[in-house]
């Protein structure tokens, strides 16, 4: 859900930068640009690598773990 809404966000920035001629109101919308762009990149990674942790060491019994369990700090650093 996180990637989906990451992606809405991106699209939602880029049609909105241009509404107002503000310096305030392009530099929010940029920075939600980079947010919306670079979220989904992470995100990717990080299933990936929860993905060969769970499916690949189990030997094909994917889904053998809990959801909190899965997310952990080396996962995250591992999928950036």
């Amino acid at each position: 859900m996180l990637l989906l809404a990451a992606l809405i966000f991106r699209a939602v920035a880029i049609e909105f930068r241009s509404k107002m001629e503000s310096p305030r109101w392009r530099g929010f919308w940029d920075r939600a640009f980079g947010i919306g762009s670079l979220l989904p990149a992470i995100l990717l990674g990080v299933a990936f690598v929860i993905y060969c942790a769970v499916c690949l060491s189990t030997r094909n019994r994917c889904g053998t773990g809990s959801f909190p369990g899965l997310l952990n700090p080396t996962q995250f650093l591992s999928g950036c």
